[in-house]
């Protein structure tokens, strides 16, 4: 399950525009997408709006992806 993926996805952005749009390096998009790394605040509130979706749906989604790792 990858659901920020598949919203970046979605809105037919890649890894870099999300980056460069929300401020934050492409390996921290990657490390988000794979679940390694839960983002500050700034970082959610930044890819809400890039997502144009609520920040809890962010978090609600990177929170399912890192329950996968474990």
């Amino acid at each position: 399950m990858n659901g920020l993926k598949q919203l970046r996805e979605k809105k037919l952005l890649t890894q870099e525009q999300v980056a460069s749009i929300a401020g934050v390096s492409v390996a921290t998009i990657s490390r988000i997408e794979n679940g390694r790394v839960t983002p500050k605040y700034k970082t959610l509130r930044a890819l809400a709006n890039v997502m144009d979706v609520p920040i809890d749906r962010v978090r609600e989604v990177i929170s399912s992806e890192q329950k996968y790792l474990f």
